[in-house]
């Protein structure tokens, strides 16, 4: 499985790397910028995509639309603290997989990408 981490909060990327080790993932790639999220999207396809709800330059809704250019399945997460979680519903609405809010939900990650699996299969 292809995963890709669009994130610039070191704490917060070693957060998502346990919880995939948890479940026997690893990501493919990390973007921590805008720049580099858009060439890593437009060079590949992913399964999933974690990411920020907004990194400077770059929001999960433009992340959403070129993962999904590049395959119509991919499952995106976003991650998104309380004061934006607006948008993050906007990119639920759509075609995200769901949103996490941090750092109260962290946990949800396991169980978001147990239930993806279960579906994906």
């Amino acid at each position: 499985m292809k995963i890709l981490i669009v994130e610039d909060l070191p704490h917060v990327i070693n957060w998502v790397r346990v919880s995939l080790k948890n479940l026997g993932l690893q990501e493919s790639d990390i973007a921590d910028n805008a720049q580099k999220a858009r060439e890593i999207l437009s060079l590949s396809e992913f399964d999933v995509v974690i990411c920020e709800v907004s990194i400077k330059g770059i929001s999960c809704l433009e992340i959403l639309h070129k993962a999904r250019l590049k395959n119509p399945n991919c499952c995106v997460i976003v991650i998104t603290p309380l004061d934006s979680s607006d948008i993050a519903e906007k990119a639920v609405k759509e075609g995200a997989f769901d949103f996490i809010i941090r750092p109260a939900q962290m946990d949800k990650l396991d169980n978001l990408l147990k239930l993806y699996m279960a579906v994906r299969k």
